[in-house]
């Protein structure tokens, strides 16, 4: 189980930074994409930052990765509900008390991003999310079904691991709390 998780959350945090394409493809459609595609009448590469989000005592990258794993938790909360319903009371109330650990870094790291990124890097930061949680998810369906039963029965211990409270991350949650709006120009 650790295993599995450890490569979904590298997954997930990974596709955060990475690049993300907008296009218009020959029906007229607006795509995106980690690729940029090959039949397309527009292409525009997008990207939040375009650093990886290690630098945790950016207050910019510290509330993008608070959101990507908020996400992420979620995400898999979701999926283990749908996987394993015989687990569902474990596991939402694994995720209500990881929310209510995490609840004012989360809420601090929204009004970060709110504030600090344009309408249009909010947009392309949900839009990348989105595609890493739909490349997550295909992960997770890749994996047999024992394994994936066994992720979810680990979820509610897994939710309190070090790898996921954040709080345990003081640079970062300095530098999401700490953060005055205006203090740092981008």
């Amino acid at each position: 189980m650790s295993k599995w998780f450890v490569v979904v959350a590298m997954l997930w945090a990974s596709a955060v930074s990475a690049q993300v394409y907008k296009s218009i493809g020959p029906d007229g459609k607006v795509i995106y994409s980690d690729k940029p595609p090959e039949a397309a009448k527009e292409v525009t590469p997008m990207n939040i930052k375009g650093a990886p989000l290690t630098d945790e005592s950016d207050p910019l990258k510290a509330a993008v990765m608070v959101h990507a794993i908020d996400q992420t938790v979620e995400s898999f909360h979701q999926f283990c509900l749908r996987e394993e319903p015989d687990v569902a009371q474990a596991v939402s109330q694994a995720r209500e008390k990881w929310g209510a650990q995490h609840s004012a870094l989360i809420g601090k790291a929204r009004s970060i991003l709110q504030t600090e990124l344009s309408e249009e890097q909010r947009y392309n930061l949900t839009a990348t999310l989105r595609l890493a949680e739909t490349d997550v998810l295909q992960q997770l369906k890749r994996a047999t079904k024992a394994q994936r039963t066994e992720m979810c029965k680990a979820w509610p211990a897994r939710s309190m691991s070090p790898e996921l409270n954040l709080m345990g991350k003081l640079k970062l949650v300095a530098a999401v709390m700490d953060f005055k709006p205006g203090a740092k120009k981008r």
